[in-house]
């Protein structure tokens, strides 16, 4: 039988619990949370490039329910960092902008966390590092394959 900590799941349950774990502090003064931070870069870095962003958007990008995005837009809009827009071209459709405050603090989001992945893979060369999100794509990959295309397979969209 294999060992506990010789299983993927294993090994990627405690790097996220803690990754998360150390991000939810070091958040803490700014009343976000990690999966609220990912959100708050994601929508930035879309609209950076001039792309609109729907619920439906954030959905498939991080392959979650639509009631786990209502509710992390709901808890963001209350925080003044996003906000729905009736679409230009549909007003059926709301996109998601960020606000001037979530562009304020964008920076330091980017770069606390950062920090906390650097320290994560302190003694990890490039190569290494390169090789690892390789095999975590694939891994990713392998776990959403639901006949659709998920963008987080090819290459983060989350950058700054």
């Amino acid at each position: 039988m294999k060992e506990l900590t010789n299983s993927l799941s294993f090994c990627t349950g405690v790097i996220i619990n803690e990754f998360d774990r150390q991000i939810n502090l070091i958040f803490k003064d700014l009343n976000i949370t990690k999966s609220q931070a990912d959100l708050v870069r994601y929508v930035c870095s879309q609209t950076k490039k001039g792309k609109m962003v729907r619920q439906k958007d954030i959905e498939e990008f991080f392959n979650v329910s639509n009631p786990t995005v209502s509710g992390l837009i709901n808890r963001l809009e209350a925080k003044d960092l996003l906000v729905r827009v009736p679409s230009k071209v549909d007003r059926r459709i709301h996109v998601i902008e960020p606000t001037q405050k979530a562009w304020e603090i964008l920076s330091e989001v980017f770069e606390r966390m950062n920090h906390v992945e650097s320290e994560m893979l302190k003694g990890i060369s490039p190569e290494q590092k390169d090789e690892g999100m390789k095999f975590l794509r694939t891994v990713a990959s392998n776990v959403i394959d639901t006949g659709k295309e998920n963008p987080f397979v090819k290459n983060s969209d989350c950058s700054d």
